[in-house]
């Protein structure tokens, strides 16, 4: 039998209320700790997401690429200082004299323009420049840093400027010395200026000269480059293309004879050491003339005559060049009376940071600028070599609006008209009394003038008397330089007591009507034409052109409102980005004979045919347009088709401080 010892219970020790209480306060301890990690953690998030939401959240996206807030800043700040640049160029060029004021004011105004406008082109850059970027990947172009450095110096590099005593003897001109200007707005019959209130009176400013196209890029570059209205019945309404008065084509052969002549005997003073600004002021019909022939101070990049800028930055101080016959036909001289040498700013790069231009997004600016450049190249190369298939296009356009713009909505009219307003003015005629004689004299020429033509039987005879008498007669000038002609216009382009006979009743081509009488005196009326509303001149155009054996060159020529109906709706040879996409894309779809279903552009509705469709080379005349035209077109189409998101504030917002 064995025997086991007994095991001794174990000594359970009785935990104490003490024991209870620490560990409720580490308990509590621990909790609290966690809840202050969490309230930081809650912090951090909500400072982070700030931060995300000022800096780097997405105001635009290109292709599934972001641009952040912060990219936006930063490329502000790229814009802002490129035009301060350009700016404070401008204003070195007038000191020195290099630039005029009216040329200074206009480039003012555009790079002011510029400025305002930061936000939404700085955002358009960026997405220019990525989606470029990514186009230019895939056909092998890139841009290495090397290229990028080589750029970013020569925006740090002054260029050598020259100052420059010039002659320029214009074939036809008189010296600007002597010349005896006419006044800069003189108010001449026929002129816009003088123009009266009068039905055909064409209003509004010429449009102004802004600077050349940019880069697609959008980019501002630090380069500077060059770049009344009176009330007609109810509105205006003339033809969109009047004809204009007949003008010199150039100069005769005996002008460029006497020009050389000049030139050659300037050149020969100079040479027996008459001073130079005397031989200016005797010979130099630029306005430079009138001081001492001082042109100022230009740098190689002066677009004024290739031929002669580049003779002056081959000669050494105080060098004068022969007579050069520059491309527009002017001769030239110049002589070179100070040096100024190029100069590359050490301290470009600090000069950036301390205008808070990132570098790094200066550096990408370039890139996107030199991307842009060699895509432009590669494409306007493609579209320009070798064989092009091509097409022969035609085209018809009913306009959609008129002259000024506005919407035809309604059918339209041709008509011309003479006025004969009391005492001769009719811009002052609606203050004239009724009881004046002035009107009663008006009257009495109107009813002279509409018996006198509607004594002529012959119509087209009627037409050319009509036309001699407005010339002669008029009281408004500006139609009655074009025979009287109004062109189409509808009823609401023209005054209710002018336009009402003509759009009631019916008449017949070359009827007189009058005399009607308006607040600008009494008009005599021939009515030329009527025609339907676009819609339905469309149609009809339609109806004619699918009549068999209908010429759609004649169509053209008798209905289209575009500049080339003259010539049957001639377009030419058309070649692949020589025009926008959407029409592009109708061209190329058609068959040789193939007239095309109506497309609505901005400026009316249109009709095609092509005649022909070959592989050739393009013609001198394309070529030029391409020049200007192809990567423009191209880049348009691959835009539209990438995948794209802006914020839809962008042009109003703020982005934050980089």
């Amino acid at each position: 039998m064995t025997f086991r010892t007994p095991r001794a219970a174990p000594n359970r020790k009785r935990r104490s209320s003490m024991d209870d209480e620490q560990r409720q306060q580490v308990l509590v301890t621990f909790g609290f700790i966690g809840l202050i990690v969490v309230a930081i953690a809650i912090l951090a998030g909500g400072l982070g997401a700030i931060y995300y939401g000022d800096h780097l959240a997405a105001v635009a996206t290109v292709n599934g690429v972001s641009i952040s807030k912060d990219q936006w800043a930063q490329r502000e700040a790229v814009d802002q200082y490129r035009i301060n640049t350009v700016l404070a160029n401008l204003q070195s060029a007038v000191a020195s004299g290099a630039v005029d004021q009216q040329t200074a004011a206009q480039e003012q105004q555009y790079l002011q323009q510029q400025l305002q406008s930061l936000p939404q082109n700085a955002a358009n850059e960026l997405i220019d420049g990525i989606l470029q970027t990514q186009l230019a990947g895939k056909m092998g172009i890139t841009v290495t840093p090397a290229e990028i450095d080589s750029q970013l110096k020569q925006e740090a590099t002054t260029p050598e400027q020259r100052k420059v005593l010039a002659i320029f003897v214009q074939p036809g001109a008189m010296p600007a010395a002597v010349a005896t200007p006419s006044p800069s707005a003189s108010a001449s019959p026929g002129s816009s200026a003088a123009a009266s209130a009068s039905p055909g009176t064409s209003a509004g400013p010429a449009a102004s000269a802004g600077p050349a196209a940019s880069a697609p890029s959008s980019s501002a570059a630090p380069s500077a480059s060059a770049s009344a209205a009176s009330a007609a019945p109810g509105a205006s309404a003339q033809p969109s293309a009047s004809p204009s008065p007949s003008a010199p084509t150039g100069p005769t052969a005996a002008q460029k004879a006497q020009a050389k002549a000049d030139a050659d005997a300037a050149l020969a003073a100079l040479n027996a050491g008459t001073p130079f600004a005397t031989v200016a002021k005797e010979y130099s019909t630029d306005a430079s003339a009138t001081s001492g022939g001082d042109y100022g101070y230009i740098t190689a990049t002066n677009t004024v005559d290739q031929a002669w800028v580049s003779a002056l930055f081959k000669l050494p101080l105080n060098g004068m060049t022969g007579v050069i016959l520059g491309s527009d036909g002017t001769y030239r001289i110049g002589k070179v009376t100070d040096i100024v040498p190029a100069r590359t700013d050490p301290n470009y790069a600090q000069k950036l940071q301390q205008a808070g231009v990132d570098l790094t997004a200066y550096r990408t600016a370039i890139q996107y600028d030199l991307i842009a450049q060699k895509l432009q190249t590669a494409i306007t190369k493609q579209a320009t070599t070798g064989n092009i298939e091509q097409v022969h296009a035609w085209e018809i356009q009913v306009a959609t609006s008129d002259a000024q713009g506005n919407p035809i909505t309604g059918p339209e009219v041709k008509a011309s008209h003479i006025l004969f307003s009391p005492k001769g003015n009719p811009s002052n005629a609606s203050s004239i009394p009724a009881s004046d004689p002035s009107w009663a004299a008006a009257e009495k020429l109107a009813q002279a003038a509409a018996a006198k033509l509607r004594a002529i039987t012959d119509p087209a005879q009627r037409a050319a008397e009509f036309a001699a008498m407005a010339k002669k007669e008029s009281n408004d000038t500006t139609s009655g330089a074009n025979g009287g002609d109004l062109g189409w216009f509808t009823q609401g382009s023209m005054v209710a007591a002018f336009s009402t006979p003509l759009f009631t009743g019916t008449h017949t081509p070359d009827e007189i009507i009058g005399p009607v009488k308006t607040q600008f005196g009494y008009h005599v009326i021939l009515y030329v034409a009527s025609r339907p509303a676009p819609q339905q001149r469309v149609a009809q155009i339609q109806k004619e052109l699918a009549a068999p054996g209908a010429s759609f060159a004649a169509i053209a020529k008798a209905n289209s409102d575009a500049t080339d109906a003259v010539a049957g709706g001639d377009m030419g040879w058309v070649a692949p980005l020589q025009l926008q996409q959407s029409i592009e894309s109708v061209l190329f779809g058609l068959k040789v004979g193939q007239v095309s279903a109506p497309q609505t552009q901005s400026d009316g509705i249109y009709l095609y045919e092509i005649s022909q469709k070959e592989a050739r080379p393009v013609a001198s005349s394309q070529l030029t347009t391409l020049q200007g035209a192809a990567f423009t077109n191209w880049y348009a189409a691959q835009r539209a088709k990438a995948s794209i998101w802006q914020s839809p504030n962008i042009a109003n917002a703020t982005p934050p401080a980089s």
